[in-house]
């Protein structure tokens, strides 16, 4: 799959004879990147991932009286899920 900005031809892909689809948006080192650099769909599998991550500790979370133990928790677990690859959002974006 590739995917094609506003400056090249509608002209079919080939490589060794067999034609290669385009695309409007794919997963690259777990973010996901398209043409018009619109961020909504990237914040969507972020906040999708995020809660993935805290129903995983719930149960443990629940259970837990201290409150420096669930602040250890969300930051070890539903921290680096929603924030992974921000640094490469950029600022123009927002």
């Amino acid at each position: 799959m590739f995917m094609r900005n506003g400056y090249v031809s509608d002209a079919p892909f080939s490589l060794n004879g067999m034609n290669i689809s385009e695309c409007s948006s794919y997963v690259y080192m777990g973010r996901e990147v398209n043409m018009t650099t619109d961020l909504s769909p990237e914040l969507g599998r972020r906040t999708q991932a995020a809660w993935g991550a805290s129903k995983g500790v719930e149960e443990v979370v629940r259970k837990a009286r201290n409150t420096r133990l669930r602040a250890d928790l969300f930051d070890s677990t539903v921290l680096p899920a929603l924030t992974y690859a921000s640094e490469s959002w950029g600022y123009a974006s927002w």
